[in-house]
């Protein structure tokens, strides 16, 4: 099973006025993967309810005299393919009431959770209750419900929240919806929502959460053509899904695949779809469309799930395809796609942005800011936790998200993330899963050993780099230049220069200077940008790989940067010492993969591991 988050749709809203009943619009579009929420307030009359369609379940109420409050409520039901035109609400023949009707695509099918609120009586703000969810993947919404002395009120959105909704009925009840999306099972805490214009008689409210649904079940794999690689060899499979709903496509079967991860970067993934008839280019042409008009699949809206016996490695959106023939080949579409955290970085922030305290919860914020739109909502599912470094997160308007995690991770005191796509009872989970300063799991050891006489080894070649062309030992960051009058020159705010432990041991200068990403003009942020480059890539900056063989039950897996692997080689440059221990033997950091599945040509997974410049015995 595949499964996305629930997300709220534009809320459909009406109020009664004048006593007795009144109708709301129902929403268009509506599938069985709709669940639909009437929030219902009423003053007096002591009746309210909805009716329309199928019957509809009510989750939630609070009261208070009926001659004033007599209902606060929220209802409930899947919507169906055939949904009526309007929803009737019944209310006493005396009665103000509204209504906001908001639809939840992806949702499970079973009913929400529900708290509701105490009475609060002569008060300027209803605090709706804390509540803990149970599924890491939903959406939470707030309904904040009250009336004044007949006077106009609104309502207040709380931060981290996106409104749905802040209606009254006349100058009589009013209320207000919020949601934010659902990434974990910690404990919520309780909103207050406050109110302006005037002071509540009575208020109420509601928390409410809806869980995200399972998507569908993964199709039986059809059978493997001809190329696929003999019986002890690793068996790939490859399913396209919609990156949105999670809907499956159909399978590819790709030649000449590679993919690869990487900590803090977009991992890339390429693959070739020879074409050799028709029936094959029919296959693949309803995946991705010749023509160009069909908007239904091709690049953009696809994402790739490459599963290695049986086991989600990283998730590509499918950005780009090359269809050619030339003189000596069919035709041959080329795929290219990068991995879900490069997909944020296609996103640019419509209005200014700031989030604060805990670096991680402002890296969070981000998230779920570009996620409160439904048409850029990609399911990611946001790791819980803190890292005790408090700083602020601003984004201007067209500044794009992917840039802006990217640089405010990459602090002094920053952290490192990665998305990893973990299968739980069958459905899938997309996190984004942090490490402050890095993601740095020394307990769990891989270890590849390069072959020695009469010792089979999966390392087949390496490669150590140093080069201080790559790094350097004093850096500088330029910032961006501030407003200033026409009288005064305006000149780039610089950061502190940071000089590493090569001068003073006696290496000449080799000076770097990098604009900021972001065009800062803070000069401690600048400095300690500064100071992260020049402990990642300090004098001579080391990079080492090796290429190793993958056996079909290797301990490496999918999510496993971070994680440690030990190397233990053997050749003239790290030969075995006289008492046959091995001259190299280290355990380093692993920070990003590269996968060359088995092939006709090629009948071994064959890896490239990066590990980190430090390492340890």
């Amino acid at each position: 099973m595949s499964e996305v988050a629930a997300t709220p749709q534009t809320p459909k809203t009406a109020v009664g006025p004048d006593g007795g009943p009144f109708q709301v619009n129902a929403p268009a579009g509506m599938t069985p993967r709709h669940a639909l929420l009437a929030f219902i307030v009423v003053d007096s009359g002591g009746i309210a309810n909805i009716t329309g369609g199928q019957e509809w379940q009510r989750l939630g109420h609070v009261e208070g005299p009926t001659t004033h409050l007599s209902a606060v409520d929220v209802w409930w039901r899947m919507a169906t393919a055939s949904e009526p035109a309007t929803y009737t609400v019944t209310q006493g023949s005396g009665a103000d009431g509204a209504v906001v009707i908001v639809p939840v695509a992806n949702a499970a099918s079973t009913p929400p959770q529900v708290v509701p609120s105490a009475l609060f009586s002569s008060s300027v703000a209803v605090v709706t209750p804390g509540i803990t969810p149970a599924t890491p993947s939903g959406a939470e919404l707030r309904f904040a419900a009250g009336i004044p002395n007949h006077a106009a009120i609104s309502w207040s959105n709380p931060v981290g929240f996106t409104e749905l909704a802040d209606i009254q009925s006349a100058d009589n009840v009013g209320g207000a919806v919020c949601w934010r999306p659902v990434t974990s099972t910690t404990a919520i805490g309780s909103i207050a929502h406050i109110v302006s214009g005037a002071t509540l008689t009575y208020g109420a409210g509601l928390t409410v959460i809806v869980a995200s649904g399972a998507e569908h079940e993964t199709p039986t794999p059809p059978s493997f053509p001809a190329f696929t690689p003999a019986k002890g060899t690793t068996r790939w499979r490859y399913t396209v899904h919609d990156a949105l709903t999670g809907s499956y496509y159909g399978d590819i079967y790709p030649r000449d695949p590679s993919l690869d991860d990487r900590i803090g970067e977009p991992g890339q993934f390429s693959a070739q779809l020879p074409m050799p008839n028709r029936g094959i280019a029919k296959r693949y042409n309803e995946i991705f469309p010749a023509d160009i008009n069909d908007l239904t699949a091709g690049p953009g809206r696809l994402v790739v799930h490459p599963w290695r016996n049986g086991e989600l490695y990283p998730i590509y959106w499918l950005h780009t395809t090359v269809t050619e023939q030339t003189a000596r080949s069919g035709v041959v579409m080329s795929l290219q796609g990068c991995t879900l955290d490069g997909y944020l970085a296609q996103v640019c922030l419509t209005e200014a942005f700031f989030a604060g305290g805990d670096q991680l919860d402002a890296a969070r914020q981000l998230v779920l800011d570009m996620q409160s739109n439904p048409a850029s909502n990609i399911g990611l599912t946001l790791q819980a936790g803190t890292s005790g470094v408090n700083r602020n997160l601003e984004g201007k308007v067209d500044d794009r998200y992917g840039d802006l995690l990217q640089n405010f991770a990459r602090s002094e005191d920053g952290f490192e993330y990665v998305v990893n796509n973990r299968v739980v009872d069958g459905v899938i989970y997309r996190n984004l899963e942090f490490g402050a300063p890095k993601l740095d799991f020394p307990d769990v050891q891989h270890v590849f050993v390069q072959a020695r006489q009469g010792v089979a080894g999966d390392i087949t070649g390496w490669r150590e780099e140093r080069s201080v062309m790559r790094g350097g030992n004093r850096w500088g960051i330029i910032g961006g230049t501030p407003e200033t009058d026409a009288s005064t020159e305006a000149t780039a705010v610089r950061s502190a220069l940071v000089e590493t432990a090569h001068i003073a041991a006696g290496h000449p200068i080799v000076d770097r200077r990098m604009q900021h990403p972001t065009q800062s003009t803070d000069p401690t942020t600048l400095t300690q940008f500064a100071r992260y480059w020049a402990a990642r890539a300090a004098g001579a900056a080391r990079v080492f790989s090796a290429d190793v063989v993958l056996g079909k039950g290797s301990s490496l897996g999918p999510n496993s940067l971070g994680e440690y692997v030990r190397f233990i080689l053997n050749n003239a440059r790290y030969p075995i010492n006289p008492d046959g221990s091995a001259s190299f033997n280290l355990s380093q950091r692993l920070i990003g993969w590269q996968i060359q599945p088995a092939q006709r040509r090629s009948g071994k997974d064959r890896a490239t591991l990066i590990t980190a410049q430090e390492a340890t015995e």
